[in-house]
């Protein structure tokens, strides 16, 4: 079809979507990227994972397709990889007023989201909403990742919440979750300080282990 010049109407696109499942071929997308260059209205499934792919490799784009989605009238669901452009881009700001307005679109919080708003708060030096953020998904009973549990903990230390910053460790290990080598040295250094010399060998001890499962699972490139 394109070969020939030919549009592919909305169905097609969705079609070619639902066919490739999660493993969508970057030939695909680049497609419709195309497409959308050229002034063409692409699907809301289309929209969505064009966001989806640039959240990382081009925040900028994915944050113009998303508000050409909104102009269309779309409902952009995909408020995780929104939240994760705008954090690329330094739009603080901006990430805690979209997620602020979830509700509003009818979008529930999740355990992403929450996430990537503790990172954001964390980032943009805000350690108080960020540990009130990270109590409220303990509450919802979120499962916090290890770069969430990572900004948690500086923001802990920041504020000079060394035990509370110890507990977050605990939770980590007790959910057998590989944390970030950085939090295990940063936390490390904190207990030393405060003369917990014991609790600071056990954290040596579980940053080669963190440092070994990391490795296996590759670079982190979503690590904000």
């Amino acid at each position: 079809m394109e070969a020939h010049g030919l549009s592919s109407p909305a169905v097609t696109r969705n079609r070619l979507f639902l066919a490739c499942g999660n493993l969508r071929p970057d030939s695909i997308l680049r497609c419709f990227v195309t497409v959308l260059h050229g002034g063409g209205i692409l699907s809301i499934r289309a929209y969505r994972n064009i966001v989806v792919a640039h959240q990382w490799s081009d925040p900028a784009f994915a944050l113009k397709v998303f508000n050409e989605m909104e102009w269309l009238g779309y409902k952009a669901d995909k408020a995780a990889s929104v939240l994760v452009a705008c954090c690329q881009l330094g739009m603080h700001e901006e990430v805690q007023q979209l997620f602020m307005q979830m509700a509003s679109r009818a979008l529930e919080p999740n355990a992403k989201s929450s996430g990537i708003m503790v990172n954001s708060y964390s980032s943009n030096n805000e350690p108080e909403k960020d540990l009130a953020l990270f109590a409220t998904m303990r509450n919802r009973c979120f499962k916090p990742d290890r770069f969430a549990y990572h900004h948690g903990i500086l923001s802990c230390i920041a504020l000079r919440r060394i035990q509370y910053g110890v507990e977050l460790y605990e939770d980590a290990v007790t959910a057998n979750m590989a944390l970030c080598v950085s939090t295990c040295v940063v936390l490390r250094s904190e207990c030393q300080k405060f003369g917990r010399h014991r609790l600071a060998d056990k954290i040596m001890a579980d940053m080669a282990r963190s440092r070994a499962i990391n490795a296996e699972q590759g670079p982190a490139s979503h690590a904000l």
